[in-house]
């Protein structure tokens, strides 16, 4: 994620960087643009962003060998959204300073992501080829961690699922358990109650700060 520039000084700075006379080369693209509320900065996400976090993601839900090659066309429109949602809800946290956490937490991240792989040198690898640095690692641990975080504090605000849910959850789904009896259906029930709770809590969560954060999705991927 980068800080965006101002127009004229972009512009100025992609005539340096070519030589006379040259076509112009598409280096990246913008993919979305927020604000922050934090100072009000303007920020942009690039394809190139959102591709080291798609293949971080791979490596983290289905192995490294899952993060090579091109990523599943499906993937990239819900990984812009979630990392838009990501980026919000870390601000979020640092507005309220709740964004603490230290770096032996971090570096556990980082370690797990590395056994993923097998060996630091088959790591080191994977980030060369995909042009992904070691300081990039460490932010995308640092804010799962402070988003995961958060969100957790939100629930537990927002209070456990009462036995008296339970109970009424099952009466309204007793059809779908196919008679199954409540008490063996009761740890089934609140598991669902509680998802359902962490799913709603997010999703109301992230459309409060897109509003505020006059998110525009600037590319639209098509399956």
């Amino acid at each position: 994620m980068q800080r965006i520039m101002r127009p004229r000084v972009l512009l100025l700075a992609l005539l340096l960087a070519l030589p006379a006379a040259a076509e112009p080369v598409l280096l990246d693209r913008v993919v979305a643009v927020f604000t922050t509320a934090t100072d009000g900065t303007q920020q942009v996400i690039t394809l190139s962003d959102l591709e080291r976090e798609v293949r971080l993601a791979l490596v983290v839900r289905a192995g490294p060998e899952a993060a090579e090659g091109e990523p599943p066309a499906e993937l990239w429109a819900a990984a812009l959204d979630w990392l838009l949602s990501e980026h919000l809800i870390l601000d979020e946290a640092e507005q309220l300073d709740i964004a603490q956490v230290d770096a032996a937490e971090i570096q556990r991240e980082v370690e797990a992501l590395v056994q993923r792989f097998g060996s630091e040198a088959a790591f080191e690898d994977f980030l060369r080829r995909h042009d992904i640095g070691r300081a990039e690692v460490l932010r995308v641990a640092r804010r799962r961690l402070v988003v995961g975080r958060y969100i957790e504090s939100r629930i537990r605000l927002a209070g456990a699922v009462t036995d008296g849910e339970v109970a009424s959850a099952y009466a309204q789904r007793k059809d779908q358990l196919g008679g199954m009896a409540f008490e063996e259906a009761k740890p089934l029930i609140r598991a669902q109650l509680e998802k359902e709770r962490r799913e709603d809590l997010v999703a109301n969560l992230v459309r409060s700060l897109r509003s505020r954060a006059g998110v525009r999705i600037l590319h639209r991927f098509e399956d």
